[in-house]
């Protein structure tokens, strides 16, 4: 894993993976960060630990020296208020193929 790329997980008192989230730079150099990918197994949403995830992607991108964090969501996500809890941006739509099927993706833009 190169520096520029950050994992955190979370686990139960038991060493259960409940949760992760994966970060870094930003793939087209067009911002800063991006996040990766954020997951949590859904017995566990609700209970804070995906706003603890994010937080520490954020402090990860910040010791990266970074402003912002680029992410992709589908639109018809329907965890996606999560992200727009925290007011970013859209910045880009994008639609991508999946199975045959087309799918609007919004590009949000966090900064800090």
């Amino acid at each position: 894993m190169s520096e520029d790329h950050h994992t955190m997980v979370s686990t139960t008192k038991d060493g259960v993976v409940v949760g992760f989230a994966s970060v870094g730079r930003e793939r087209s150099g067009e911002y800063e960060g991006e996040l990766y990918a954020i997951y949590l197994v859904r017995d566990f949403q609700g209970k804070g630990i995906g706003r603890e995830l994010f937080s520490r992607s954020i402090s990860s991108l910040k010791a990266l020296g970074c402003h912002d964090m680029f992410i992709w969501v589908l639109r018809e996500n329907a965890s996606k208020t999560f992200y727009y809890s925290y007011n970013p941006e859209i910045v880009k739509e994008e639609t991508i193929i999946i199975g045959g099927e087309g799918y609007v993706e919004e590009g949000l833009l966090l900064s800090f």
